[in-house]
């Protein structure tokens, strides 16, 4: 699961590297979602890895992706591969920036996400949680200090396969200061990166 995928959105791109980690060809299959959790026929990608060989994805060069996508994807593959997402901003932008994700191979219907500040030396922090399922769901993300407990909440409504971002920043029904763990709670199994 592929919980944030950008196609030059605000001059942030991605690329999704896939492992493949057999012994055998592996077949694969990555369907992009918007934020609402709609896909079409043409958003897409197949492609194949060799035995142990990689395989790139790269958002600017989806031709069907329209010109600032801001969404998710899944990626389904013959094989058991693993994957990592590079978020960077595009070429030309000035800082040019640069973050890694692993891939969540998996969603559960309790998620653990140990670090999340807001307004903590002028960083804050954005939760993006992804629907891994075909129905809608709920998802109450806690935040928890370390000597406060339970210091504020978060609902969010996921269609199926959409991803939401929590920024922490917007969040004024959280404290103005925060450095927590949040943990994410949903009715449909979900992923999340922060």
């Amino acid at each position: 699961y592929l919980p944030l995928v950008l196609r030059r959105a605000n001059q942030v791109e991605t690329g999704i590297q896939v492992q493949n980690l057999s012994a055998g060809q592996a077949d694969l299959t990555l369907t992009y979602y918007d934020r609402d959790g709609v896909t079409r026929p043409e958003w897409t990608e197949r492609a194949s890895a060799a035995a142990n060989d990689s395989w790139s994805f790269y958002t600017p060069s989806a031709p069907n992706l329209p010109p600032g996508f801001e969404g998710s994807a899944v990626l389904q593959a013959t094989q058991s591969v693993a994957a990592i997402v590079n978020q960077q901003t595009q070429p030309d932008a000035q800082p040019f920036y640069l973050g890694t994700y692993v891939a969540p191979r998996q969603g559960a219907n309790t998620v653990y996400v140990p670090f999340a500040l807001r307004g903590v030396d002028g960083r804050n922090s954005t939760i993006t949680v992804q629907n891994t399922s075909a129905t809608a769901s709920s998802v109450d993300a806690r935040f928890v200090g370390r000597d406060e407990g339970l210091i504020g909440r978060v609902q969010v409504f996921l269609p199926p396969f959409a991803a939401r971002q929590i920024r922490l920043a917007d969040r004024t029904d959280l404290p103005a200061t925060m450095n927590a763990a949040a943990v994410l709670v949903a009715d449909q199994p979900i992923v999340a990166i922060g």
